[in-house]
């Protein structure tokens, strides 16, 4: 809209985004619900891969979910086009996406990348949804979010990721020892067999071997396991509207009230500290009488 030589943009409200909902203190998501927003945020992305669109911040905060069940994908600050076709990839700044969603080539120095770091960032994205919790969630820093993958992957090897010797930052940052993959260990029992599957593929360290999107579509998890995607419409009755914002401002409430409470537990103690020594020195005295 112009308006008296100004420019005004206008976009649609959507009442909640992921963060909001997956951290609302009370609405539980069920396992339909998770397949549904999941499949809806590949269909976004392979709708923006195909035509040659690279979202490049691909995180929690930035996918809206209206009060229909409608998922969105927001936030194009960073989003670039990249040339389909061409032999030799483009090259970008790899200080891209929210660091605890970027991916490892990026982190070891990539600049020729492709829609792999999207997926890289969904496959974190859809941990959230499953479990709630980050799968990486670092200090803010490179070498940290390298070990917080490493931590939960294990380190790649060459034979893993061939391209990886190549990268700018390889040398300067790769492990000094051998980490063990924990993955297996921490999700296999948390999700469903064909969840764990997509998600071991989605997190594969060399990026011309993770899946494009149209490929997770039609995946197992998507395609025939139980139960099939259901739209989350009990968003209607949904009270308040819940993004990133509100998530925050719940979670600092409540370490208010933590901290609230650990200081009247210090008070308590400390004024029942002394009565408490004065009772153990009349009963060591007792015990001394007695004896």
């Amino acid at each position: 809209m112009v308006e008296r030589n100004d420019c005004f943009m206008i976009f649609e409200y959507l009442s909640h985004d992921l963060t909001g909902l997956l951290n609302h203190p009370s609405f539980v998501l069920t396992e339909g619900h998770k397949k549904d927003l999941a499949k809806q945020l590949f269909e976004g992305l392979d709708y923006l891969h195909k035509r040659g669109v690279l979202h490049r911040d691909i995180k929690a905060a930035n996918i809206l979910v209206s009060r229909n069940g409608e998922l969105k994908l927001a936030d194009f600050g960073l989003a670039r086009f990249y040339n389909k076709n061409a032999k030799r990839k483009q090259d970008y700044t790899n200080r891209v996406i929210t660091i605890w969603y970027r991916s490892p080539e990026l982190l070891l120095g990539e600049t020729q990348y492709g829609p792999a770091v999207d997926i890289w960032s969904a496959a974190c994205v859809l941990v959230e949804i499953f479990t709630k919790h980050a799968i990486f969630p670092g200090d803010g820093g490179e070498i940290n979010q390298l070990d917080k993958i490493y931590n939960v992957l294990g380190t790649p090897s060459r034979s893993d990721w061939p391209g990886i010797v190549d990268l700018a930052w390889y040398e300067l940052l790769r492990p000094m020892h051998k980490v063990p993959s924990t993955f297996t260990e921490k999700y296999q029992e948390r999700v469903s067999t064909a969840a764990f599957e997509l998600l071991s593929a989605m997190f594969i360290f060399d990026p011309e071997k993770r899946p494009t999107a149209s490929e997770v579509l039609q995946h197992p998890y998507f395609a025939t396991e139980e139960p099939k995607a259901q739209k989350v419409i009990e968003l209607k009755n949904l009270e308040g509207d819940w993004h990133e914002f509100e998530s925050k401002a719940l979670r600092k409430e409540k370490e208010r009230e933590a901290r609230r409470r650990d200081k009247e537990n210090a008070e308590k103690r400390k004024l029942e500290g002394p009565i408490g020594d004065e009772r153990e020195l009349k009963r060591v005295k007792t015990t001394d009488a007695q004896a």
